[in-house]
């Protein structure tokens, strides 16, 4: 996950599930396929995920859903992947515990001493 650009997060038994919060942690992109995911995203007025996460119809059949993986691997632009983990680092304190404080408390960070 560290060395990856994108990470898919695939509905398990509900559409949350902590792939999504892996993903963020690492700083790797990701791609969520869970449709109705949006009402179940943590701090969704503090957190931007428009910002830092692809999406694909979970409605797909197989060949739909590679052409969508293919299209996000093509189209995404280094600049556009560079802007999106700079957004995942700066959420990543709100939404994976142990990154710091979700209130902006920087005393409180994990890797002062």
């Amino acid at each position: 996950m560290l060395g990856s650009r994108f990470c898919l997060h695939v509905r398990g038994d509900t559409s949350t599930s902590r792939r999504l919060f892996d993903a963020v942690a690492a700083g790797c992109i990701p791609i969520i396929i869970a449709n109705d995911i949006d009402n179940h995203l943590p701090f969704p007025l503090d957190v931007p995920y428009p910002a830092f996460v692809k999406r694909v119809d979970e409605r797909l059949e197989v060949k739909g859903m590679e052409e969508a993986l293919r299209r996000i691997w093509n189209e995404t632009t280094e600049s556009e992947l560079v802007e999106m983990q700079k957004m995942l680092l700066e959420v990543r304190e709100k939404l994976v515990y142990g990154f710091g404080d979700p209130f902006g408390n920087k005393s409180l960070g994990r890797w002062e001493s």
